[in-house]
């Protein structure tokens, strides 16, 4: 309740703030005296307010799962509490899985396992407009890749592999999985993209779009392998990169809010393998208990 109570104030204010900024000088004359207001404004108002709110109502004040205050040294948006029953040593033992070979996905790692605090994380994050909450869902999946190349990276120093598995794999383009754009303009953001941007930036990686989703598919929460992997054939394309970005032989990390049996993201894969990827590594925030199917 009290996180409702603090999203209503916060919009409150924002918008009296952009009502009292717009008031004075809304409107400027040009030279033959008709009225005219600058194409910019909209945008810079819209900021100025944002500024204010921010400051007065700042975002990063509860846990993102159970709306706790924060204590001033968090920096992962979430209380101790909740850190400790996402993030426990069982659950990331089940959340790294061996992929689907050479066509699709080579490797899947998750930060938790989807239930309970994540699927309250992520209804909030998708359904009820706090796009805000990439910022640190992106810095945690970040956090969590590094761990996993480290690890990796350690294992092969001790089979006397000086390369480390985790530098033969690691990453160099970021990407994800996008959403049909009908349900990205209902939504008001992709997920997924934001998610993406923000692991990106904290893995100090190059981000891009290089899949566009071209047909629409059905919501696949009760169907079984077999309905999932025909429901998302020849729904993704290639969406043609910048000039100045290139694809053959690039290791692509594709992201994901969740996944539950790898159709989708074995679609994307599939894609990204056909213009030259030579590795894709699917990074989520959550994986399904049941794991991802082979």
């Amino acid at each position: 309740m009290k996180e409702k109570r603090f999203a209503r104030e916060r919009t409150y204010i924002k918008e009296q703030i952009k009502c009292a900024l717009e008031r004075p000088g809304q409107r400027a004359e040009n030279h033959a005296g008709m009225p005219q207001r600058s194409a910019f404004m909209p945008r810079v108002l819209a900021g100025m307010a944002e500024g204010f709110a921010q400051l007065l109502f700042p975002e990063h004040l509860y846990c993102m799962a159970c709306n706790d205050l924060l204590g001033g040294e968090n920096d992962w948006g979430l209380c101790t509490r909740c850190m400790s029953a996402m993030f426990s040593e069982d659950i990331l033992r089940r959340t790294t899985i061996e992929g689907q070979g050479e066509s699709g996905v080579s490797h899947a790692i998750s930060c938790t396992v989807y239930g309970g605090l994540s699927k309250e994380i992520l209804s909030k994050f998708k359904n009820k407009n706090q796009p805000w909450m990439a910022q640190d869902l992106g810095r945690l999946m970040a956090q969590r890749y590094r761990e996993e190349c480290w690890a990796d990276e350690a294992n092969a120093a001790q089979q006397g592999n000086c390369m480390g598995a985790g530098a033969k794999k690691a990453a160099q383009l970021v990407t994800f999985v996008p959403m049909h754009e009908s349900k990205r303009q209902k939504r008001g953001y992709d997920q997924a993209q934001l998610l993406a941007q923000q692991t990106a930036k904290a893995l100090e990686l190059p981000y891009c779009q290089c899949l566009q989703r071209i047909r629409a598919t059905a919501p696949m929460k009760n169907m079984s392998q077999a309905q999932r992997l025909s429901n998302v054939n020849g729904a993704f394309a290639w969406k043609p990169l910048p000039k100045q970005q290139f694809l053959a032989g690039t290791r692509v990390l594709l992201i994901d809010d969740i996944v539950t049996t790898g159709s989708t993201a074995k679609a994307c894969a599939e894609v990204l393998r056909r213009q030259g990827a030579a590795d894709v590594t699917l990074l989520t925030f959550a994986a399904a208990a049941s794991g991802m199917c082979t």
